[in-house]
């Protein structure tokens, strides 16, 4: 992200330094954020830690009058989240991969347990805009609007903590551990796999920021963003996070929190710093320069106030001495 931002930073400077701000109708652009961006849930036994997350795209936006207009896209988000589990899970009435007869319940502890999910999403913003000139060299501008979000990407890895598996059998009246052969052991953490896709999300975005006029027709955004998802992006499930699979010598199988009865709800979120370069302007259509320096005073100071004469008056000066010099001198005899 610092790479990224570097780049920019220097492209923007290589253009050279701020020019007054031009009402333009529609321009391209590209932009990199980064801030916060995670799934926003609560583990039914356990902690939750919001990740970082960083996104890239490109934008098109035309304005119908110097100060409304909207803006379509493609963007592309990294966003992630951990869970943190030290709880005891029970998962009663199982049946014996030995003995279909004989039912006992799981019990796995947790200890130290950290889960990371990391998701990607490409998403499609529409926002209507709202531009204001602030000075000769930039304008305040803001967005609202809605992002349709694709999950493209989702991974989870369990690498921190260790868990401890024992069975209670009823027949018995006791709990066994410390059985390998039967899927009772403690183990390290070592889980990573593939997170099924996750459903279509809608967002609601905002952002505000200032764009800043360089050379020519080109621009440079800094803003603030916003995005929370409206739709619940989890199916709910009554999957514990670890079971035994009977049919394969009872190894063990980690469903992961998104997939497991520890979450019912989760929603995209992402907020942070967003800055945009605009590759190109494309007049398709142009506005008055009077009406957008309106909310600009461009009136230059007029001369008279620093006791200056202008052209004219010095014109008017030099007229009025020609005719003096060439008027007929009275005779001094009369």
């Amino acid at each position: 992200m610092k790479r990224i931002l570097t780049i920019i930073l220097a492209a923007s400077f290589a253009l050279g330094a701020a020019s007054q701000e031009k009402v333009r109708g529609n321009y391209l652009g590209c932009s990199v954020d980064g801030g916060l961006g995670t799934l926003l849930y609560t583990p039914a036994n356990g902690d939750y830690i919001p990740g970082l997350g960083l996104g890239a795209g490109v934008e098109y936006s035309c304005f119908f009058t110097p100060s409304v207009g909207f803006r379509i896209g493609l963007h592309y988000a990294m966003t992630q989240a951990t869970a943190l589990y030290n709880f005891k899970e029970v998962t009663y009435d199982l049946v014996h991969a030995d003995n279909p007869y004989v039912h006992y319940d799981l019990n796995t502890a947790f200890d130290g347990w950290r889960e990371r999910q990391a998701l990607g999403f490409l998403g499609v913003p529409v926002e209507f805009l709202w531009r204001k000139r602030v000075s000769q060299w930039g304008a305040l501008m803001a967005g609202l609007g809605f992002q349709m979000d694709l999950n493209t990407y989702g991974k989870y890895t369990a690498h921190e903590g260790k868990y401890t598996t024992t069975g209670y059998f009823k027949v018995l009246g006791y709990e066994v551990g410390e059985l390998p052969t039967h899927g009772f052991d403690t183990k390290d953490a070592d889980f990573e796999s593939a997170i099924d896709k996750l459903p279509i999300n809608i967002s609601c975005i905002a952002d505000v920021g200032l764009h800043y006029a360089l050379k020519g027709h080109w621009g440079l955004y800094v803003g603030l963003y916003a995005s929370y998802g409206l739709t619940n992006v989890v199916k709910r499930s009554a999957a514990p996070l670890l079971q035994l699979d009977a049919s394969n010598a009872m190894q063990p199988v980690y469903n992961g929190t998104l997939a497991s009865n520890e979450v019912n709800t989760a929603h995209l979120f992402r907020a942070g710093l967003k800055i945009g370069v605009d590759l190109g302007w494309i007049d398709f259509v142009r506005f008055p320069e009077d009406e957008w320096n309106s909310d600009i005073d461009t009136h230059e100071e007029d001369p008279e106030d620093n006791g200056e004469q202008t052209g004219d008056e010095e014109e008017d000066e030099e007229e009025e001495s020609a005719e003096e010099s060439e008027s007929p001198s009275e005779d001094t005899d009369e």
